[in-house]
Order: structure tokens, then sequence, then C-alpha cells
């Protein structure tokens, strides 16, 4: 039987009692204005820069005895990979594997969110990325209502591109295993719905704006190295592979960040520059 617990969050990635992250002053207050209205703090940023380190960063500078705080990742609500590519709308090869609009159990995310919103027991899943699987089910969140969500994921704020802008491959991966552009037409048909679902719920949006990419093949490769699990472990060649699934839209993100996006330049040491607020588009 699964054992509930209750109020106190499961952070297993956040044990240190100082911040890996070097959150600024004004950073932390607008973060305490957003704990105090309620709703969800989005993060986003490209694979590897380090949101879900930030987002628990963030989070332990904003507790309060009276305040209930969930940080979630939507890397957690993958689709097991045998059964991504099984959408009609998501059926290209190319969706087995993880990581872009159209392979994660998104209604599951909304769905959960209302649920600890409610205060109810809710069973928050998590994701082994060495094994490619979901973990047992047996993290269950209980307790009082989470008066705010820190919510982190590449891809949340971005928008559709015109179907004109997907011809061209931008890398080999597109260029050899999707020749006709069906799987970047299907991811932008995701990312759309993604859109429509999650830019409701969100009530603010912060984007980690890396250097450059090849900082962000950088810090995946990092990642690679610290992921928890005892299950094989990506090269730098595997690495690469496996981030040109992601480049396109990831690409398009630091150039054109989410409209409305607080913007956190990230130097190569992940500094955190000077915030500015995206403006929204017209």
């Amino acid at each position: 039987m699964n054992r509930m617990q209750k109020d106190e969050p499961d952070w297993p990635a956040c044990q240190q009692a100082t911040s890996v992250w070097d959150i600024p002053p004004g950073l932390l207050d607008l973060a305490e204005s957003r704990a105090r209205a309620g709703g969800v703090l989005a993060l986003a940023g490209p694979p590897g820069i380090g949101k879900t380190q930030f987002g628990f960063d963030l989070a332990l500078h904003l507790r309060r005895p009276d305040r209930r705080i969930e940080v979630l990742s939507l890397d957690d609500f993958y689709i097991p990979e045998h059964g991504r590519g099984r959408d009609p709308m998501a059926n290209h090869p190319l969706f087995k594997t993880r990581g872009v609009p159209g392979t994660h159990q998104l209604e599951r995310l909304i769905a959960c969110m209302a649920s600890m919103s409610r205060g109810e027991n809710t069973m928050v899943p998590r994701f082994d990325k060495l094994l490619d699987r979901p973990l047992p089910a047996r993290r269950w969140r209980a307790g009082r209502p989470v008066q705010l969500f820190i919510l982190e994921g590449w891809c949340l704020g971005a928008s559709p591109a015109a179907d004109e802008a997907l011809h061209e491959p931008v890398n080999e991966l597109e260029r050899h295993h999707d020749p006709e552009a069906v799987w970047r037409r299907q991811v932008n048909n995701k990312l759309r719905y993604y859109a429509a679902r999650m830019r409701p719920l969100i009530a603010d949006l912060w984007f980690l704006l890396p250097p450059d990419w090849d900082q962000v093949r950088r810090w995946r490769l990092e990642q690679e190295e610290r992921l928890p699990g005892s299950g094989p472990r990506k090269n730098a060649a595997a690495i690469d592979a496996f981030l040109q699934h992601f480049e396109r839209l990831a690409r398009r993100m630091m150039a054109q960040p989410p409209a409305g996006a607080l913007i956190l330049p990230i130097d190569a040491e992940r500094r955190i520059g000077q915030p500015y607020r995206h403006e929204q588009s017209a």
C-alpha cells in the first residue's frame, strides 16, 4: 500500500541546505509576490540548463509554515517508451524518442495540479531518464491545498511555428529521418495543443536563456553524468544525437523567447544576468 506523505513536499533532488543557483534578491522578491498571489510559476529553457534545480532552490527561499509549494517537472509526465508514437496525431517513428511535444501525458499533469490545488490525495509520477520509464507509483502527495506550483518544462510557453518555417531541416536528424517534414508538422501541431492547454494555467513564465547552443550541449552532457539511477548513460555522440530532437524548437525559443516571459540571461557559469520582460506580441 502506498504511504501517504503529509504536507511536507517530497523534493529528493533538493537535499542541500544552500542554493546551487545564486538567485538575485530582485528575483526572489518577484517570486515572493507570486507565492502570495498563488497559481503556477513556470520555468522554461533548453535541456540541461538547470531548471529543476532552479525550481527547488527557489522553493527553498519561498517556504513558509503556512504556505504549501509544489515543484513539478514536465519531464516526470513523459509517456512510457512503449506507448510513445501510438497517438494518430503523433505517430512518426521519431516520437519514440522522448522530449518533444507529443511525448508527454499533458492531461495527467493538468489533472494532477487540479487535484493538489484542492488538497486531495494525489499520485505524482516520477520518470527515470536513464531507463526511459516511469518509476514505480509510490510518490503520493497529500495535505493542504497547494498555493504555488513551480512547474518546469523546456518547451513551456512556446508558440507553434508557421508551416512554411518547417520546410528546411535544421540538422542531420531532420534531413535523414524526416525528409518530408511529417514529424516536424506533427510536433508543431502538438505544440499548438500544449499552448492552448497550458497558457490559461500559467500565471507567470520565466525563461532561462543560455549563451548559445554549444553551451546547451555541454550542460546536457554534464547533466547525463549526474542523473540519478543505474541505467546506461549516453556518451557525447549519443547526447548530440538526442539533442537534435530538441534543437529546432529550443533554438527558436532562444532566438524568440515566449511572449510576456521574464527572460533570465544565464552565462556559462550559470550566473544570472539582468532580467528583462519580453514584450507581448502585437
